[in-house]
């Protein structure tokens, strides 16, 4: 299954995960944070963007 799709399905409910219907989606520390309508969560790491400095 490609990745986009697997990641906003629920683990345990089997669920297809909309963000603000029925999950939260937060950033936390470089990790994205799912949190379903039945209380299943899952993380996956993220690289926050550098700004670009100015030389």
């Amino acid at each position: 299954m490609p990745t986009h799709f697997d990641r906003f399905t629920c683990g345990s409910c089997d669920s297809y995960l909309i963000p603000g219907r029925n999950a939260q989606v937060r950033t936390q520390s470089g990790h994205v944070v799912v949190t379903c309508a039945c209380g299943a969560h899952a993380r996956y790491p993220y690289q926050p963007e550098r700004p670009e400095s100015k030389v």
